[in-house]
């Protein structure tokens, strides 16, 4: 299965809806989902903007799972595991991962189906995108089903800064579903080291790295991303503040690789036949640099 990496953005959920793309999307298995004591049942949906500095064309992608766990699990890994959500430090922290991740261990979980939800729909209001349904990778057998993923690659297909809606028509087991949420600001007036963001060619990882953006809502992330072939360090910050500093030393591997800043979102739901549910914003402005330690 497709390694899932600190954000679900370029490196994950890109590569998730890759790996997916290469089976049917046109005929799925029916699952059974009838409701079983004992268990809950989660909507978890990301859409995920790539803006860059540096000539990469542009893309977003959205990734959808309806997910029945035993009740007494805490979902989680789960949810990295299928590529609907990354690992984000906490506020003020960074996290560096080298090398291969291990995969989530699913020990004790039991039996996890991914749900299917008839059509879906998320987008804008008004130019809502149907998402295609494909069978989950037979690589676990404790998990089966479905997960849904954009067709659309286009970020004019999924805008900043606007209502979504996400609808589905409901399956085996799961009622149909209508949401609204609003989606954050794309990240604008980033200054890196005091350079402006699409400048930036070198960072020195051995002094601070001092970042500006212009501040969105209050309660939204950003996280910054420095990227190589081998290690990914990845710090939050409060939106609200404007600003964020990345210590000195903690990515100790020179060389190319990339930067990026992720304007993160998570908002919360309930709804007939969900215990409980997300959709995730995470839009990221990004570039190709060179690393010196």
């Amino acid at each position: 299965m497709t390694r899932v990496s600190p954000l679900s953005g370029r490196q994950g959920v890109t590569a998730l809806v890759g790996a997916l793309a290469l089976g049917c999307s046109a005929e799925v298995e029916s699952y059974a989902t009838d409701a079983e004591t004992g268990s809950s049942a989660h909507a978890l949906v990301t859409v995920q903007r790539s803006i860059s500095a540096d000539g990469t064309p542009p893309h977003a992608d959205v990734l959808a799972g309806f997910v029945r766990v035993p009740a007494h699990v805490e979902p989680r890994a789960l949810y990295e595991l299928l590529g609907l959500r990354g690992a984000i430090p906490a506020l003020g922290q960074c996290r560096l991962k080298m090398g291969q991740e291990a995969t989530p261990s699913l020990s004790g979980v039991g039996r996890v189906e991914l749900l299917e939800a008839g059509d879906v729909w998320v987008g804008a209001q008004g130019s809502e995108a149907t998402l295609a349904p494909h069978a989950f990778p037979t690589v676990i057998d404790q998990i089966s089903g479905v997960l849904y993923a954009s067709r659309d690659r286009s970020p004019a297909a999924f805008p900043a800064a606007s209502s979504y809606n996400v609808r589905t028509a409901g399956g085996p087991g799961l009622p149909s579903l209508s949401i609204t949420k609003e989606a954050p600001l794309e990240l604008d007036s980033v200054t890196v080291g005091g350079v402006v963001f699409g400048e930036v060619k070198e960072l020195a990882t051995s002094a601070p790295i001092d970042v500006t953006w212009g501040v969105g809502a209050a309660g939204d992330v950003v996280v910054a991303e420095l990227a190589t072939s081998e290690r990914v360090l990845t710090c939050s910050f409060r939106d609200e503040a404007g600003a964020g500093s990345i210590p000195a030393g903690k990515l100790d591997q020179a060389g190319a690789g990339r930067f990026s800043l992720h304007r993160v979102r998570t908002t919360t739901f309930r709804a007939p036949g969900v215990d409980h549910g997300e959709l995730a914003f995470q839009f990221e402005l990004g570039t190709s640099v060179s690393f010196k330690p």
